[in-house]
């Protein structure tokens, strides 16, 4: 009696049947128990289907016990074991569905950014540069109602963007109670696949951290003033973020160069952004550096990213 055993193993779905055949003493066999080990070809290298070398392992009720190897070269190939047939039917399985979608994994930051984070990103949406982290709201210390949403973005074009700006609405159950903008995005050049870090201030009304955020980004394909800035050096130094910036291009960097700070916990889960930190000099010249200190005073900062912006005129 056949029992048909269906097993899948990368992209090579195989349907093995065990045949009690006999034994060279004439006895009937017990039913097999058969294991997919490997699929792989003789070189080690992946195959198409056909060439692919399935490796099972067939133990019957009994302690005899032997191991086949068959080359599948046909839809069906059998090969006959001292105590049984085990026969292997082959076919190559579907091809895996391509995503519209854009990546979900943690993406490197952008060429400015430096730092210890690994962000934990949505995928946002693709062909347009969205908010792929969002922190909650927090209170800026006034009762006012006043505080900040820390943003993430990323750029799912596939053209470089420039100078991003954020305005946001918030709601509870439904009502309007607050709308603000953003405080600086940095960095101002980002391309495609990147991110940039900012937050967008809230100046009053009743949002809370339970409130509904909805916010929308804005950018530019104008490259106008605005210039690739790397951070080249940053350490955390006791509750500060001390580190460096470059001018690796040929025209002179304007200031003031802005200096975006993102925390993140150990997780990649997005703390806090603080935007309002510049660098030492004011402007850069060609081939010259800036340093910069951060102060983060009781805030946590497990993990971090640091960007800059700045400009050509």
């Amino acid at each position: 009696m056949r029992r048909p055993v269906l097993l899948t193993v990368g992209a090579l779905a195989a349907s093995i049947a065990l045949s009690g055949c006999g034994t060279t003493s004439g006895s009937a066999v017990p039913p097999a128990t058969v294991t997919v080990i490997s699929t792989q070809a003789a070189t080690g290298t992946p195959a198409p289907a056909k060439d692919r070398t399935i490796t099972v392992t067939s133990k019957a009720a009994t302690t005899n016990k032997s191991t086949v190897t068959s080359k599948v070269t046909s839809t069906v190939m059998s090969t006959v074991t001292k105590d049984r047939t085990v026969t292997v039917t082959a076919a190559a399985a579907p091809p895996a569905e391509t995503s519209t979608q854009a990546p979900t994994q943690e993406s490197a930051p952008g060429t400015s950014l430096a730092g210890t984070a690994k962000p934990k990103l949505s995928a946002g949406t693709p062909g347009e540069v969205s908010v792929v982290a969002q922190a909650a709201f927090t209170e800026g210390g006034l009762g006012d109602g006043s505080g900040m949403v820390p943003v993430i973005l990323r750029n799912n074009t596939d053209e470089t963007v420039f100078d991003l700006k954020m305005t946001a609405t918030a709601s509870n159950d439904g009502k309007l109670v607050g709308a603000g903008s953003d405080q600086g995005v940095s960095p101002s050049v980002v391309r495609p696949g990147e991110i940039a870090m900012g937050y967008v201030y809230f100046s009053g009304g009743e949002t809370n951290s339970k409130s509904k955020v909805e916010i929308s980004v804005e950018s530019s394909s104008n490259a106008g003033y605005y210039i690739d800035i790397p951070v080249t050096t940053i350490n955390a130094v006791g509750t500060d973020l001390v580190g460096q910036v470059s001018n690796p291009s040929s025209e002179k960097i304007g200031g003031p160069i802005r200096i975006a700070t993102g925390c993140f916990d150990g997780d990649g889960n997005l703390l806090f952004v603080d935007t309002i930190n510049f660098a030492d000099k004011d402007e850069l010249a060609p081939g010259s550096k800036s340093g910069f200190s951060v102060s983060l005073y009781d805030k946590s900062c497990p993990t971090f990213l640091v960007g800059a912006s700045g400009n050509t005129f």
